[in-house]
C-alpha cells in the first residue's frame, strides 16, 4: 500500500495516476455534447454521451497508457500557492473546525482513484479544500451554495461537484465536504501558537516545492487570521451509479483509443 509520505514524492504521485481517471478530472467526463431529444431519451435509459472536454481527457489518458509518459501540465504560481496554503489550512481547520486526518491515494477499480485532502468526522466523510486567491469567492461560495444543495454546487462548479462525489465513492463513504478557505480575511484571529505553526508549515511546504522544481518558492500567510465556509454533500445511490456508468463508458472509449494510438505509432516503426 502506498502511504501518504511516499506520495509526497512527485514521481510516485504522478505514477499512481498515470492513465487513470482521477477525482480532480472526473468533472470533465460529466460534460455532455449538445443533446437532442433522442439523445436525452437514451441518456435517461442509461446511455452515456461525452462532450469535447470528456473526449480530450479520455484521449489524454489513452496516450499516457500507450506511452507510459504523463502529459506535461505546467505548474503555475496559483497552483503552487494553493498546494502550500492547503497544508496550513488543514492545520488551522483541524484546530478551529474539526480534526482532518491525512489519507493516501484510494484506487477505485483498476483505472480510477482519488486522494481527498483528508478524512473528517472519524472517517465518515471526505474533505476537499479550495483556497481561492480572492476571499470574495469564499463568501460567494457560502452565499450561493447552501449546505447539501448539490444542484447549486454543480451550478457553482461542476468539476468540484463531481470531484468530491468521486472522492467519497473511492473512500467508501456517503459524506463529502467541500471547504473554501482564505488567508486574506482575518475573521478568525491567529494566536501566537497558530502563527508559529503556520509559518513552519508554509516554510516546509515551500521548501519541498523548491526541491521539486530546483528553484526557490516562497509564500507568506496573507493576514493575521483566516475565514472558511464548509458545506456537506451526500453521495446518493443515483450519483454513485452515474459515476459507475460514466467510468465504464470512458474505459471503453479509452481502450479503443489505445488500440488506435498503438496502430498509429506502429506505422512509424523503423524498418529492420
Amino acid at each position: 500500500m502506498i502511504t501518504a509520505q511516499q506520495q509526497a514524492n512527485p514521481q510516485v504521485w504522478h505514477d499512481l495516476r498515470l492513465g487513470k481517471f482521477t477525482a480532480s478530472t472526473i468533472g470533465k467526463l460529466m460534460t455532455q455534447p449538445r443533446m437532442t431529444k433522442d439523445m436525452n431519451e437514451r441518456a435517461a435509459a442509461g446511455a452515456v454521451f461525452f462532450g469535447e472536454g470528456a473526449i480530450s481527457l479520455i484521449a489524454e489518458k489513452a496516450a499516457e497508457r500507450v506511452s507510459g509518459v504523463r502529459e506535461h501540465s505546467p505548474s503555475t504560481y496559483s497552483m503552487k500557492r494553493g498546494t502550500v496554503l492547503e497544508e496550513a489550512a488543514v492545520h488551522l481547520l483541524s484546530q478551529h473546525w474539526t480534526p482532518i486526518d491525512g489519507c493516501a491515494y484510494m484506487p477505485y477499480g483498476s483505472n480510477s482513484g482519488a486522494t481527498p485532502d483528508g478524512l473528517v468526522f472519524k472517517g465518515l466523510g471526505t474533505v476537499d479544500l479550495k483556497c481561492p486567491e480572492a476571499f470574495t469567492n469564499v463568501l460567494r461560495f457560502g452565499a450561493e451554495v447552501p449546505d447539501g444543495d448539490f444542484d447549486a454546487l454543480e451550478a457553482w462548479d461542476r468539476g468540484y461537484a463531481w470531484q468530491i462525489m468521486h472522492q467519497a465513492k473511492c473512500a467508501g463513504v456517503k459524506e463529502a465536504w467541500l471547504v473554501y478557505f482564505t488567508d486574506g480575511l482575518p475573521w478568525i484571529k491567529l494566536d501566537d501558537t497558530d502563527e508559529y505553526a503556520v509559518q513552519e508549515i508554509l516554510e516546509f511546504a515551500c521548501g519541498r516545492i523548491a526541491e521539486g522544481n530546483e528553484y526557490p518558492f516562497g509564500y507568506t500567510f496573507g493576514s493575521k487570521g483566516f475565514a472558511y465556509v464548509a458545506r456537506r454533500f451526500e453521495l446518493t445511490d443515483e450519483r454513485s451509479e452515474r459515476i459507475d456508468r460514466v467510468l465504464a463508458a470512458a474505459e471503453i472509449e479509452c481502450v479503443n483509443m489505445v488500440y488506435n494510438f498503438k496502430n498509429i505509432l506502429n506505422q512509424n516503426q523503423p524498418q529492420k
